[in-house]
């Protein structure tokens, strides 16, 4: 056995004095043993740097401070030789109440096998684990293993409040008895499911979830066709999509959220969305399909949007919706015909306080436009004789839609307190 000798151990506020003798042939005293708030991680590094495993197993079963105090100081990392490692060997022997969080990130499957992340995503698990992040990235161009969750994560996990999933190598495999009923936060990013089903399980049955976060923008497939989002408690959701596939609608049913971003530049997407009736803000980043989206969010008071609207996509002008609750808006166009849009907004939203608007025309096609037609007095939006009171414009480049707009803007805008106008070469720099 080695021999250990620690003499004037300096804290910040007490000088503590201890003398450790390990003999081959005598256990350890239990009077060596003090409770000392730092001297657990000391005692860790040294003893098992030695490899003392006797002395090890000692304090930690008969010393539940010093079993508390180690746990904190627990780093999930493969050792030089074979696949066990010092974190595998020690976890059983420590049965704390609850472990705050546990940390994985690793694009070396020789380093990190599935086989060792599953186990230790198990024992996590059975020590109560509360938040938990998974960053695995195998950048082996070939045969990449997937790296599957226990079952009894997605049943006994009743601890969890928060969980991060990133990488295509982490395999979402949801049991049909899945029970996550403290998780909050979820974020998904680019993981890869076993199919559609997959995934609304996950979601269905996380009881108590206020933020969720999918992120499907990665080359690698997924698995998943029709995205469906549905939970009555959810208040914050982002997506970040490319929806490709044909004939496959997006499902979104949210009661309660409050906050939703969606960047979506796919060509096919279609999305049936329920009504948000709490909703308070709103960032939608599309090419397309934007009558959808917008008779779900009538409720919202602060809306972002960016669009590529075309002539040939004229189908928002029709939605019948009126945002009475809207007091910010930011625009961004790049396309043509772009004052339609914002003179129909404009007419819907009889409570504005703020207009931004960012304008990219580019290309010179966009220099030819239908101007909008203002037959008289009545046709003049509501906002702009009652409530807007800042307005600012980037991007000016003077051609005849921003003209007509502008001169008619000014016109009736009777409240308004501050305008900003910025042209292209100024905004970008040039």
């Amino acid at each position: 056995m080695a021999v250990f000798h620690f003499k004037n151990l300096i804290f910040k506020n007490q000088i503590y004095r201890l003398e450790m003798l390990t003999r081959r042939s005598s256990a350890i005293p239990k009077y060596h043993l003090i409770n000392l708030p730092t001297l657990s991680s000391l005692l860790f590094k040294t003893i098992w740097t030695e490899s003392v495993d006797y002395q090890m197993n000692y304090w930690l079963r008969y010393y539940p401070f010093f079993r508390q105090k180690m746990l904190s100081q627990l780093a999930f990392c493969p050792n030089n030789g074979g696949t066990e490692t010092s974190s595998t060997r020690i976890c059983p022997y420590i049965k704390p109440p609850a472990l705050e969080s546990l940390v994985l990130k690793s694009c070396n499957a020789e380093l990190f096998q599935p086989e060792n992340i599953k186990l230790w995503v198990g024992i996590a698990v059975s020590r109560c684990v509360r938040e938990l992040t998974l960053s695995i990235r195998y950048n082996s161009p070939r045969n990449k293993p997937f790296v599957p969750l226990p079952s009894s994560f997605y049943t006994c996990c009743s601890s969890l409040t928060a969980l991060k999933l990133k990488g295509e190598s982490i395999f979402v495999d949801v049991p049909q008895s899945v029970n996550l009923p403290s998780l909050k936060t979820l974020k998904l990013r680019d993981v890869t499911y076993l199919n559609d089903d997959a995934l609304r399980l996950l979601l269905s049955n996380c009881t108590a979830l206020e933020e969720l976060f999918i992120d499907r923008y990665g080359e690698a497939d997924d698995n998943v066709r029709a995205l469906v989002v549905e939970n009555s408690t959810l208040q914050r959701l982002t997506l970040k999509m490319y929806s490709e596939h044909l004939g496959v609608q997006h499902v979104i049913v949210t009661p309660s959220l409050k906050y939703f971003k969606l960047y979506d530049e796919g060509h096919s997407l279609s999305y049936s969305i329920e009504h948000m009736p709490k909703l308070e803000e709103a960032d939608i980043d599309v090419s397309s399909s934007l009558d959808e989206l917008l008779g779900s969010m009538t409720p919202v008071k602060r809306l972002s949007l960016r669009q590529f609207f075309n002539r040939d996509d004229e189908s928002v002008l029709t939605v019948g919706a009126v945002f009475n609750q809207l007091e910010h808006v930011k625009l961004s166009f790049y396309s043509d015909d772009w004052s339609k849009l914002l003179v129909w907004l404009l007419r819907n939203s009889p409570k504005l306080r703020e207009l931004n608007i960012y304008v990219d025309q580019s290309d010179s096609q966009f220099q030819d436009y239908a101007p909008v037609e203002w037959k008289n007095r009545s046709s003049v939006p509501e906002c702009l004789q009652n409530t807007l009171e800042t307005f600012k414009f980037e991007g000016f480049k003077g051609t005849q839609e921003e003209g007509d707009f502008l001169s008619f803007f000014f016109k009736n805008a009777s409240c308004l307190k501050s305008t900003s106008i910025t042209d292209y070469v100024t905004q970008r720099g040039i």
